[in-house]
Parts: structure tokens; C-alpha cells; sequence
């Protein structure tokens, strides 16, 4: 709870679209840089898990972690609230926030776990093949490791472009390419002819 207030005072702290009660100063930077504080948080819990993963991990030591991950969440559904804020109108706005929070936590959140023990199914069936050890405990110890160390890899790369995106030629660049309704035409073009 105390990962989840924090990353909610950090984005009243952080943006002009934030709610002001008169005595707190506000930042007043983007909303696209506060969601890459907030991923930055995520990919920082998922490093901390990938280094702790060992059979002597105590308990202890996982409060920095889920804090870090409580606190990026808080950031991303906060600052998601205040973006559909500036994008719907009052009358329908807890509609589109119901909508919203059924496809984050009912859609999204379905087909990113059933991917994760997809993927830690096949990392514990790699793991068994190569026989490398014998009992469970450290079969699923390193297939765990390994789908941290994955997920460590993807989630550099989305903060990458999350960085990248915040640079004016490449937003600009970015900005240029064409939709995707017209690059699958474009390309549906090209197969054919």
C-alpha cells in the first residue's frame, strides 16, 4: 500500500494536469516521461528479482522490490486516470475508466500471465532436457531466473524507446510513418503485385 500512495503523490507532484489544493508545488513536466519514471520502476523491480533469485533469499529483501513495483504501478494507473481525464468529457468519463480498467486488469493481465507461465513452463522443460540438475527446487530456481533475465531484456528495450520517444528527431521521425490501416495496405500491395 505505502508503493501505491507514494507513486499516486508523485503524479499529483508531477504534472500540470494534476489536481492543485493550493499549497503544493507541482513539476509541470509531460505525461510520457512520468509513465517512463513509472517503467523505470518496473524494469528496476525486475532487475532486483533477477539478482535475488537464490536459494538464501530472505524474505527481507523483497521489500525494496515490491515497493519499487507498487510504486511504478501507482505511477502508470494514475497517470493513465489523468490522461483519459484530458481526453473524455465529464458525462462519460467513469465509463470509458470502467472500460479501461476491464481491459488492464481482465484482458491485459490474462495474456501477459498466461504468457509468463507459457514461458516458464517451456524454460522449466529446456532446463529438464539438458539435465543440468536434479532436483525441482533448483530446476525452477534457474527457469525463474531465466524469465527475469528475459524480462529484463524486453523491458530495457521498451525503456529505450520510451527515452527515445521524449527526443524531438525521433519523435518527429516517428510521427512521419505511416498508420498502420496504410502500411497493411502498403503492403498488401506488395505481396500481390
Amino acid at each position: 500500500m505505502l508503493g501505491y500512495a507514494c507513486g499516486s503523490a508523485f503524479t499529483v507532484l508531477w504534472g500540470k494536469g494534476c489536481p492543485n489544493w493550493g499549497r503544493i508545488h507541482r513539476l509541470g513536466f509531460k505525461y510520457t516521461r512520468l509513465l517512463t519514471v513509472g517503467f523505470a520502476c518496473l524494469l528496476a523491480y525486475q532487475v532486483l528479482m533477477y539478482l535475488y533469485v537464490s536459494p538464501m533469499l530472505n524474505v527481507e529483501r523483497l521489500w525494496l522490490p515490491t515497493f519499487l513495483r507498487t510504486f511504478g504501478y501507482g505511477i502508470f494507473f494514475a497517470t493513465m486516470t489523468l490522461y483519459l481525464k484530458d481526453l473524455i468529457e465529464f458525462p462519460t468519463f467513469f465509463h470509458a475508466l470502467t472500460v479501461s480498467g476491464f481491459i488492464r486488469n481482465g484482458v491485459a493481465e490474462s495474456m501477459c500471465s498466461g504468457t509468463y507461465s507459457y514461458g516458464l513452463r517451456c524454460q522449466i522443460a529446456d532446463t529438464l532436457n539438458r539435465g543440468l540438475h536434479t532436483d525441482y527446487q533448483s530446476i525452477l530456481m534457474v527457469a525463474v531466473k531465466e524469465m527475469f533475465g528475459i524480462m529484463c531484456i524486453v523491458g530495457t528495450f521498451v525503456l529505450l524507446l520510451m527515452l527515445l520517444y521524449d527526443v524531438q528527431p525521433v519523435r518527429s521521425t516517428m510521427r512521419k510513418m505511416p498508420k498502420l490501416k496504410n502500411l497493411s495496405i502498403i503492403i498488401v500491395r506488395q505481396l500481390k503485385g
